[in-house]
């Protein structure tokens, strides 16, 4: 018996969600989430960077009152220990690290400046402000010799960055100086990209190559909401919200002139926060009563549960394997973390002839790619296709 194209591809349909039914919508956990460095003070926003985690806490400021401080600790000590970064006076907040530098906001001038620490011996921390300029510069983040962070200084907030190679002279430059806000900025390499509301809502654009004359570029350019970009490799992710639904997103920006987007979580429940470091999209989701924390792998493309605890797990951050998170225990935020392990973190090593569609296996969804195009030929002349 012989089967037309649309049936074939009708039959491949079938199979493909009976596949997907059956497997349902996660991974089963092989992972222990642990406490950080345990303190009866809140500890807030976690960045993450291979196994050094740092993150904001108020500390006594010797008056009776607490300030905000950057806390530093690496898992992969000895004994891993919380130093903490800034013991000064006034707020140090929204930290980030790349490799042994830290970034934070600071207003200990009376308006909030960028600071860079070398943290190669943490408790003696080299830092240097890098914005010594009027206005507030604030949400830094780092990746190498880039910093970038969003400056109110012309009246609206615009995205600055500056190469750090020395800190001690580093020269700011614009990145995105446009009408109305830019703000939020993530950057990777030499991409920076943003959330910029120069069209009425907020929309997610991307500067690429910023030493180089940088052309912005929107990744999204839609009538929704998108927010808290965060960029790895060409995979921009961001939230999106609209109508009673919630959404995380994310596009390859291999090609910035044509950015691919695809859903990676959507539903009736808030999905927010997310943040994507090499393979895995990580974000903070409602779907079950209470804030979790979720993953998605950029190769198998299957969403998996972090966090299973009945408290709340907010504002997480991802590098590699390494996922950590701020949550609620016994009426106090701190500092929580856990190894992903297992299928969650697959990664293609050898992509083999036949996958089409880049998951690294070839199976249905492959053979479905090849049936629509089945006896379709681009020879010119067309008589040579036969």
């Amino acid at each position: 018996m012989f089967l037309f194209v649309g049936e074939i591809m009708t039959r491949l349909s079938i199979t493909l969600l009976c596949l997907t039914t059956l497997a349902g919508p996660g991974l089963a956990q092989t992972w222990t989430q642990f406490a950080v460095a345990p303190s009866a003070e809140n500890q807030h926003k976690p960045h993450v960077d291979g196994k050094k985690i740092v993150w904001e806490q108020p500390v006594s400021d010797g008056a009776g009152g607490l300030d905000w401080d950057v806390m530093f600790i690496d898992l992969s000590a000895a004994q891993p220990a919380m130093i903490n970064l800034t013991p000064y006076i006034q707020d140090q907040r929204n930290p980030a690290i790349y490799g042994n530098r830290v970034v934070w906001q600071d207003n200990f001038f009376g308006d909030w400046d960028i600071y860079i620490a070398d943290v190669t011996v943490p408790t003696v921390p080299l830092d240097t402000c890098i914005t010594p300029n009027l206005g507030n510069q604030q949400n830094p983040a780092i990746w190498g010799n880039i910093v970038a962070w969003q400056d109110d200084y012309y009246g609206d907030w615009d995205i600055w960055a500056a190469d750090v190679t020395d800190p001690d002279n580093a020269v700011p430059f614009g990145v995105a100086l446009f009408e109305a806000d830019q703000i939020m900025p993530a950057v990777q390499k030499n991409t920076v990209v943003w959330q910029d509301n120069e069209f009425g809502d907020w929309d997610i654009w991307a500067a690429i190559s910023i030493h180089n004359n940088p052309v912005s570029s929107a990744i999204t350019f839609t009538v929704l909401d998108e927010a808290n970009p965060s960029v790895w490799g060409d995979t921009v992710a961001w939230e999106e919200s609209s109508a009673g639904q919630w959404a995380i997103r994310a596009a390859d920006i291999s090609n910035p002139n044509d950015p691919v987007s695809f859903l990676v979580t959507k539903g009736a429940q808030p999905r927010t926060n997310p943040a994507v470091g090499d393979n895995i999209i990580v974000w903070q989701d409602f779907r079950h009563g209470n804030w979790d924390i979720y993953g998605f792998n950029l190769t198998t493309r299957r969403e998996f549960r972090i966090t299973q605890s009945a408290a709340d797990q907010i504002n997480p951050a991802v590098s590699g394997n390494l996922v950590a998170w701020q949550q609620m225990q016994n009426g106090v935020w701190n500092i929580y973390a856990a190894e992903l392990s297992g299928p969650a973190v697959a990664r293609c090593v050898n992509r083999p002839m036949g996958d089409i569609t880049g998951d690294c296996v070839v199976n249905l969804a492959d053979l479905a790619v090849i049936a629509a195009d089945w006896l379709t030929c681009g020879l010119d002349i067309q008589d040579a296709c036969y």
